[in-house]
């Protein structure tokens, strides 16, 4: 079973040889000492490569001391990094600036391959500075996204209502995208529907909504199966690529969401997953699949089953 720990500040870096003996497998690292000073971050990093390679360890840091000697050194131990996100619109020099620093960093993490994401913070939060927020994050592929919606109050931009919005906005985020896994296709699968990702994230909360799963049903998408998930991710899919006239496109989008998940599942709960597919898993993972109209018009439809399981190299797939 996983134990998660958190240290208090100032403690960490002397309890790292300890770590692995103690059967500690997580570890969230908030200690400003460490997250905000790059010498020591640097410092603490080489230590848990050498002192607790197996630990996975969780960051919360400031886009001000990611640069690539750090997102190198983060890539040679196991680890996830949040980044606080000030909620605003780019109207305000400040927010575009720092929005255009993050987008550097942010293209530098994917480079590497390390998982991040994003919590949101502060500013002057109204709905559509939210809403601006959610699309400019998201276009980023972030691995997770966190919104502390309970310790919002009403202001002069934001009314109970807003609230009230906003934490739908939020319960259908974490549903559709963070515990749904779609970072890998989700831009992909948007881009035929002409929308942005607040505006589908909005339907999908009504649709929510409307199924009996909306944030006043005490669904919760954390501890939902995965595989749940990705059944209201496709029906609500089919119904947006119908309204759009898309139709002809969504068998390719039902391979990819459901390939994708299966590798997630092998990958994160060791399970395997039979799929009868349209296309093969070599044309779903082919360059193509970055824009499903693309897709549609050169990839072969070929019809297989396949086994997607768990191995000790990561997920592989059998033909069936």
């Amino acid at each position: 079973m996983t134990q998660t720990f958190s240290f208090a500040a100032g403690t960490l870096f002397s309890e790292l040889d300890t770590l692995e003996s103690r059967n500690i497998t997580v570890v969230q690292v908030t200690d400003p000492a460490i997250c905000t000073n790059k010498n020591e971050l640097l410092r603490f990093i080489a230590k848990a490569e050498k002192k607790a390679p197996q630990v996975l360890f969780n960051f919360e840091l400031s886009a001000d001391v990611l640069d690539m000697k750090v997102i190198q050194a983060l890539s040679t131990i196991y680890s996830s990094i949040t980044i606080p996100l000030t909620v605003g619109q780019t109207a305000n020099p400040d927010i575009k600036n720092e929005r255009k620093n993050l987008t550097k960093k942010c293209a530098m993490l994917n480079d590497v391959g390390l998982v991040f994401g994003f919590t949101l913070t502060g500013g002057q939060i109204s709905l559509k500075a939210l809403r601006e927020t959610m699309d400019f994050a998201l276009e980023q592929y972030p691995n997770h996204m966190e919104t502390d919606t309970e310790a919002l109050v009403p202001t002069a931009v934001l009314s109970t209502q807003d609230i009230t919005t906003a934490k739908r906005f939020a319960h259908a985020l974490e549903a559709f995208y963070t515990s749904g896994r779609a970072v890998p296709w989700f831009l992909s699968v948007l881009k035929p529907l002409k929308l942005r990702p607040s505006a589908l994230l909005t339907d999908f909360a009504e649709w929510m909504d409307c199924n009996n799963c909306g944030i006043s049903t005490g669904f919760s998408p954390q501890t939902a199966p995965h595989t749940e998930l990705e059944e209201m991710q496709l029906a609500f899919l089919k119904l947006k690529y119908e309204e759009k006239h898309c139709a002809p496109l969504f068998v390719a989008v039902e391979d990819i969401v459901r390939l994708n998940g299966a590798f997630a599942r092998a990958s994160f709960e060791q399970t395997s997953t039979e799929l009868d597919l349209s296309y093969t898993p070599d044309e779903l993972f082919s360059p193509y699949a970055l824009s499903i109209s693309d897709f549609y018009e050169q990839a072969i439809m070929e019809a297989c089953s396949v086994r997607v399981v768990a191995t000790d190299e990561g997920p592989d797939i059998q033909f069936l």
